[in-house]
């Protein structure tokens, strides 16, 4: 997902920012009820979406893998990989767990061959 996806869900759950939601509570109060039975991941809406302004599309192949912990804020998190990247190359794209995989239906251990991580 594109940092302009993580944007737009900050934008579309404006208490995210205040609220002190940790990367858990996200999970728990976003994601899995919204993905409950769909058997997919959060971001799939995104499928072909582009950003309005510039046409980047929400989403593409990861090249950055996104660790953080689940006891931080999601706030937190996103505001320290916006700070990262938000001035870089306009292809950067995230696997952030909570919302590019079906987290609901796997336990397999994941895999990435993102050329660099982000731990946060």
């Amino acid at each position: 997902m594109h940092i302009k996806a993580i944007r737009h869900v900050v934008a579309e759950y404006p208490t995210v920012k205040d609220s002190g939601i940790t990367t858990s509570g996200i999970y728990k109060e976003i994601v899995k009820p919204k993905t409950l039975g769909t058997n997919q991941p959060y971001f799939n809406k995104y499928i072909g979406v582009r950003d309005p302004n510039t046409g980047v599309p929400y989403t593409s192949s990861a090249t950055v893998f996104v660790s953080h912990a689940w006891k931080y804020t999601f706030y937190e998190v996103v505001v320290a990989v916006m700070e990262q990247y938000a001035s870089k190359h306009q292809d950067v794209y995230f696997l952030f767990d909570h919302f590019t995989i079906k987290i609901q239906s796997t336990r397999k251990t994941l895999t990435s061959s993102a050329p660099h991580f982000v731990t946060v």
